[in-house]
């Protein structure tokens, strides 16, 4: 008894350290955690009285060392070997806590072995309570302001990014006519192939793209840590806004949570949603249907009935306020299983589903009718005192379709703007949305036009928001169209432009054209580039770049990423020429620093382009832009805080990510 209750208590107390560290905000989590740990310090219990050292202290001792110690040691490793599974964590920290309680044992618990073993796991909560530090915490970098040369070629850029561009779309829908602002841009400067790099992975490509420096020097190298929290260099617009004057930038992937800087920053995918899927099936972020009959989906799905009936929105996820994480929860053995409460609206049908005419909908405070094909307003919901908003279809079937819940951005759980950038200013109506939902959803033939048109109305938010900040006095202004990669994946094969159907003669065009959505996407894109393009003005240089290209899946029947993307830039300081060139990712940076007055850090992968000045230029140089160090980065090349749950479950709705 003694034993186990030693073993008992050596586990809550380190249960409430970790606790402690980890920040929980919700109480089932930290039941949970402690359960962990009481549960490890009977097991610890056991073992030493089947060794017949049936005693309080070797127990508290070693369950100390289990409960504390072996979890640092397994964090660290981690941090230097790469993460590893959830049940190789265990075992590996079970093995450490019993060899030193294997050793109290052997030493026939002696004194002086047991205080060893508290006195590191004591060593180790002072460790854990002193590294707690607040994840909203992103300090700017320490830059050093530089004064642009007096004579630079540009006087402000855009740097206007089109996710996933690919010049076979591109070229045929200009020789169509289809596409009259990029080929204006074209003939008016230089173009050419912009090669990516491996991995080619959005957030990892953009920061290449912004920063001039490898993966390995900026530091997202992959989905799972491609947070900024994670970025250890100063991005382009961090640079140019303390040396020049304030640079605006918008939804470029890889920028959330934003960091502090001379600007206003709206950040781009991935970031945390508001709810994680209700069961261990991630599909929340394909929406939901509400179905007559039941029906094959991909997209999580619940029989309606006439009446008031309750459709759940997801489960809320419980989230760290602390950088300081225990590995078991971080593994992933809680990720899903122990969660929040499933939050849902109530909806009221006033008919059946297949009823042929519109159907009248009541959700929440809002009261309207929908035709088959008609898109419902913006509806506002609560997520447990979390605002948030969603919009419902009616499907050709008469099945309503519900999109995963937005949060409002003046109301955010996860900050969204940074700088001086207000939410009314970008989103009158309060609605904006950073990622749309998961273009796996296309598998249901019935949600495709559907999701491509969510998928347009995100879009649009994006750029409505783009637009308000265009005429803001700045030195560089940044913003990424995700709209062109989000649609390739899931219709690339129906595209009328891909290469197999070009010919020396023009474009095999099928009978089905009108319903090409990729050529609609890259029709959206011209149209608001033109836009956005006059609202900069004259004065400015605007290149536009792509972070890959793509090609067809002929495996998967789908669109998947190529290296060849695209690049163009026009405007005041640029030496027009038709002859289409070859560039890489790592040119962008410093040729748009140069460009501005501004050095080119030797440390970048590559040296301005300039070649593309319409005048003879010599920019200067300096070894770096600066680097942020902290403790986590100086831990070991893979220390990096990983993306939560529910930014897991929406990039394998996304298919980025098996």
């Amino acid at each position: 008894m003694r034993t186990s209750l030693g073993g008992m208590a050596a586990g809550v107390i380190g249960a409430l350290t970790w606790a402690i560290a980890y920040g929980i905000t919700g109480g089932q989590a930290l039941l949970i955690l402690m359960g962990l740990h009481v549960a490890l310090g009977v097991g610890m219990a056991a073992i030493l009285g089947v060794l017949g050292r049936s005693s309080w202290l070797p127990s508290f001792a070693g369950t100390l060392m289990l409960s504390l110690v072996a979890p640092l040691v397994i964090g660290l490793g981690v941090s230097i070997v790469g993460t590893t599974d959830a049940l190789s964590l265990l075992a590996v920290s079970a093995v450490v806590g019993l060899v030193f309680a294997g050793l109290a044992a052997f030493l026939n618990a002696r004194r002086w072995a047991v205080g060893l073993q508290v006195a590191l796991a004591l060593v180790a909560c002072a460790i854990v309570l002193t590294s707690i530090r607040d994840v909203e915490s992103h300090p700017a970098f320490d830059l050093v302001r530089y004064e642009p040369a007096h004579d630079a070629p540009f006087s402000r850029v855009a740097v206007i990014g089109v996710d996933g561009g690919d010049w076979s779309v591109i070229d045929v829908m200009i020789d169509a006519g289809e596409l009259p602002n990029f080929e204006s841009l074209v003939d008016r400067g230089a173009h050419g192939v912009l090669r990516s790099i491996d991995p080619m992975y959005s957030p990892v490509v953009w920061t290449t793209i912004f920063s001039g420096l490898t993966p390995d020097q900026h530091g997202i190298r992959d989905w799972y840590g491609a947070t900024a929290t994670n970025r250890r260099v100063p991005l382009l617009w961090e640079a140019v806004g303390a040396s020049h004057s304030p640079a605006t930038v918008l939804n470029v992937p890889g920028s959330w949570p934003p960091r502090e800087f001379e600007g206003a920053i709206v950040a781009g995918f991935p970031m945390p949603r508001l709810v994680v899927s209700e069961t261990e099936l991630a599909g929340q972020f394909l929406g939901r249907l509400v179905s007559a009959r039941e029906r094959k989906s991909d997209v999580p799905s619940l029989i309606a009935r006439v009446g008031t009936q309750s459709v759940p929105l997801g489960r809320e996820q419980i989230l760290a306020r602390s950088e300081v994480q225990h590995p078991l929860l971080e593994a992933g053995i809680l990720r899903r299983r122990f969660l929040g409460a499933v939050h849902s609206f109530p909806l009221t049908l006033g008919g059946t589903l297949d009823s042929p005419g519109a159907l009248s909908i009541e959700a929440g405070d809002e009261t309207f009718s929908l035709s088959r094909g008609e898109w419902s307003p913006w509806l506002d919901v609560e997520l447990g005192g979390q605002s948030a908003f969603i919009r419902m279809n009616r499907l050709d079937s008469g099945d309503l379709y519900i999109t995963p819940p937005f949060q409002t951005p003046s109301a955010p759980r996860f900050q969204l703007l940074g700088g001086a950038v207000d939410a009314h200013e970008i989103a009158p109506d309060d609605r904006y949305i950073v990622e749309g939902v998961g273009w796996k959803a296309a598998t249901d033939p019935e949600i495709r036009r559907p999701l491509v048109e969510h998928l347009e109305q995100t879009s649009d938010l994006q750029y409505r928001a783009a637009k308000a900040l265009a005429t803001r006095p700045f030195s560089l202004f940044g913003f990424v169209f995700t709209l062109p990669d989000r649609v390739s994946h899931g219709f690339w094969t129906d595209a009328t432009t891909r290469p197999e159907l070009v010919d020396p003669s023009g474009v095999d065009v099928p009978a089905n054209w009108k319903s090409d959505f990729v050529r609609d996407a890259y029709r959206r894109v011209d149209r608001d580039l033109g836009e956005l393009v006059d609202l900069l003005g004259p004065d400015t240089t605007v290149f536009v770049v792509s972070d890959h290209g793509f090609t067809t899946d002929h495996e998967h029947n789908r669109g998947m990423h190529r290296a060849e993307g695209i690049f163009i830039a026009a405007g005041p300081g640029i030496d027009g020429d038709s002859q289409r060139l070859d560039l890489s990712v790592y040119d962008i940076a410093p040729t748009v620093l140069a460009g501005l007055g501004l050095p080119v850090a030797e440390n970048m992968a590559h040296g301005a382009r300039l070649d593309l000045f319409e005048d003879e230029l010599a920019p200067s140089r300096i070894a770096t832009y600066g680097e942020f160090h902290d403790a986590a980065a100086d831990v070991g090349e893979n220390s990096e805080e990983r993306i939560d749950a529910s930014t897991e479950e929406q990039l394998r709705a996304l298919g980025y990510i098996e």
